[in-house]
C-alpha cells in the first residue's frame, strides 16, 4: 500500500491525481446540488478531438481516471523495475506520453460505444416525430 501511495505522488501519477481530486470534488458538488453537470459544455469543442457528444464534464472524468489508472501502473512498474537516475526519468516521460494516450482512448471509447450519439437520438424539437417510424405528426391526415 505504501508503494501505491507513494507512486500517486510521485511524477507522473502526480498530475493525474491532481486531476483525479478535482474531478471528485466536482461531483460531489454536483452530488450536493452546487454545480451543474452541463455548466461547462460550451466551453470546450470536443468534437475537434474525437470526443463530439460527450459532456465535459464526463469527458474530463474519464480522461482523469483513465490516465490515472496507467500512470499509477506505469509509476510502479518503473519503481520496480528501474532505480533512480537518468534512464527512470526518461521512462517516466515516456510513462506520462502513454498515460496521456490511454486517457484519450479511454474517452474516445466512451463517446463512440457507450455514449448515445445526438444523432441517433433526435432532439424532442421539429422533426423529431418524423424521425421514427409509425408516427404520424398531430393533424396531419393521409393525403
Amino acid at each position: 500500500m505504501r508503494e501505491v501511495c507513494t507512486a500517486a505522488l510521485c511524477f507522473p501519477a502526480f498530475f493525474f491525481s491532481v486531476a483525479l481530486v478535482v474531478v471528485a470534488a466536482f461531483w460531489l458538488l454536483v452530488l450536493c446540488g452546487a454545480a451543474d453537470v452541463h455548466g461547462f459544455d460550451g466551453d470546450l469543442p470536443l468534437g475537434a478531438v474525437g470526443l463530439g457528444g460527450l459532456p465535459v464534464s464526463v469527458a474530463v472524468s474519464a480522461m482523469a481516471v483513465a490516465g490515472w489508472c496507467a500512470a499509477l501502473a506505469g509509476t510502479v512498474a518503473l519503481g520496480r523495475l528501474t532505480g533512480p537516475g537518468v534512464v527512470r526519468s526518461g521512462l517516466s516521460l515516456v510513462v506520462l506520453v502513454a498515460a496521456l494516450v490511454v486517457a484519450h482512448g479511454a474517452a474516445r471509447l466512451l463517446a463512440g460505444r457507450w455514449w448515445p450519439p445526438r444523432a441517433r437520438f433526435p432532439s424532442a424539437g421539429a422533426g423529431a416525430e418524423a424521425a421514427r417510424p409509425g408516427t404520424a405528426r398531430p393533424g396531419a391526415g393521409p393525403g
